[in-house]
C-alpha cells in the first residue's frame, strides 16, 4: 500500500450516498484538506435510523450535514436530494457535473453492501463517460458498510481520528442504532494493526481507473431486493400507524376523498383494498397494466385507458412512483396520491 499523496493544488471531490458517509469514510481527508474539498451528497437521507417521519428525518439530516460543513469550513458543498433508497434508478444524476474539474474523487464502491452505495459508484461512472481518458481524475473507493478487499492507499489519521469521530457525532440522528463513531475509530485501529503500523490509525482506499470497463454490475436480483427494501419501509410505517389507531381512511376523508381508484394490484394494493373495505371510501376500480390477468371480484381491475381521469387515484407501486405519476398526468389525472406519502404524512 502507498501513502495517499494529496498536493496543495489538488481539487478533491467527495461523493457521499447519504449525509454522514462523507465523514464515516473519508473523514480524515475532509479534516486535513477541507479547503481543497467539494462534497456532494446524492440522496436526502430520509430513511435514516429509528422511527422519525421521513420528511422530518430528511430535514434533520440536512441540518446535520450543514453543521458539519460549517464546522469544517468547506467552501463548496451541495445535496442533490434524490429520494433515499432509490439511487439505483438515478445513476444519471451526475452527468451534468464535469469531473475533469477535479484531480481526485472519493466515492463508495460496488463491493459495499448498501444498494445506494453501489449506485453512487455507478453515478460517477456515468459522469466519467463524458471525460477524455487523459483528463480523467484519480478515483479512490472508500469503505463504510463493507471493508475494502484490495486497498491500494492509506492515510494516517492518528492525530485526526478524534476529530473524525466528532464529525460523525454531528450526525446524532444516525447513532441511535449503530455507533458509527466507535466503528470508524475501531476500523482505523484495525487497519493500522493489519498493515503492520502498530499504534497508527489509518483510513484505506482503493484506487480504480474510471476509464476502464467495470466487470461487476448491479444485477436484476439486487434491484429487486432494493424494491423490496423500500416496500418494507412502507409496511413498517403502515403497521406503526395501525398500532397507533391512525388509519388511511381518515386521511382520505380529511382530504375530501370519498371515491378513488387504486393503482397497482400487487401486495400493497390488495392490503389497501382490505383496509378500505367497509369504510366510507368507495373504490371505483383498480388500475393495473396487467388488468386482463386479474379477477378483482367485486372491484373491477381495469387498464389505465378505461379510467376516468377526473377521479383521484392512490398509487400503491412505490419504487416506480415517479414514472407512474408522469404517466398518470399524461392521461389527464390531477388528483394523484402516493400510498407512501399518505403513510408518511399521517399523524405527524
Amino acid at each position: 500500500m502507498k501513502a495517499l499523496d494529496i498536493r496543495e493544488n489538488d481539487r478533491i471531490l467527495i461523493i457521499a450516498p447519504h449525509p454522514d458517509d462523507e465523514c464515516i469514510g473519508p473523514g480524515g481527508v475532509l479534516l486535513q484538506y477541507a479547503k481543497q474539498c467539494e462534497v456532494i451528497v446524492l440522496t436526502d437521507g430520509r430513511q435514516g435510523q429509528g422511527d422519525t417521519a421521513p420528511e422530518k428525518e430528511k430535514q434533520i439530516r440536512k441540518q446535520e450535514f450543514l453543521n458539519e460543513m460549517k464546522r469544517l469550513n468547506v467552501g463548496c458543498f451541495r445535496m442533490l436530494d434524490i429520494e433515499d433508497g432509490t439511487l439505483l434508478s438515478h445513476t444519471d444524476c451526475m452527468t451534468e457535473i464535469s469531473l475533469k474539474e477535479y484531480s481526485k474523487i472519493f466515492v463508495t464502491g460496488l463491493s459495499d453492501d448498501h444498494p445506494d452505495h453501489k449506485a453512487a459508484f455507478l453515478c460517477v461512472k456515468e459522469a466519467a463517460k463524458k471525460v477524455a481518458s487523459e483528463e480523467m481524475p484519480e478515483c479512490y473507493l472508500y469503505e463504510v458498510h463493507t471493508p475494502l478487499q484490495s486497498p491500494t492507499h492509506f492515510l494516517d489519521i492518528s492525530d485526526a481520528v478524534q476529530g473524525k469521530c466528532e464529525l460523525i457525532r454531528l450526525h446524532q440522528s444516525q447513532l441511535k442504532e449503530l455507533p458509527y463513531d466507535v466503528l470508524a475509530e475501531q476500523c482505523a485501529c484495525y487497519r493500522g494493526t493489519l498493515y503492520r503500523m502498530p499504534g497508527k490509525k489509518i483510513e484505506v482506499y482503493e484506487e480504480i481507473d474510471l476509464s476502464e470497463k467495470t466487470d461487476s454490475v448491479i444485477s436484476e436480483t439486487e434491484i429487486l431486493l432494493q424494491k423490496e427494501r423500500v416496500n418494507g419501509w412502507v409496511l413498517k410505517r403502515w403497521i406503526l400507524r395501525l398500532l397507533e389507531s391512525i388509519r388511511i381512511v381518515d386521511e382520505l376523508l380529511k382530504n375530501g376523498i370519498t371515491t378513488t381508484y387504486i393503482y397497482g394490484y400487487g401486495e400493497l394494493g390488495k392490503l389497501l383494498i382490505r383496509e378500505l373495505s367497509g369504510t366510507k371510501i368507495h373504490i371505483e376500480a383498480v388500475i393495473d397494466r396487467r388488468a386482463g390477468q386479474f379477477d378483482g371480484g367485486k372491484i373491477p381491475v381495469i387498464p389505465l385507458e378505461k379510467a376516468d381521469h377526473r377521479l383521484p387515484v392512490i398509487v400503491t407501486v412505490i419504487y416506480e412512483y415517479p414514472e407512474i405519476e408522469r404517466n398518470l398526468k399524461a392521461f389527464g389525472f390531477e388528483k394523484i396520491y402516493s400510498l407512501r406519502s399518505l403513510l408518511e404524512g399521517m399523524g405527524d
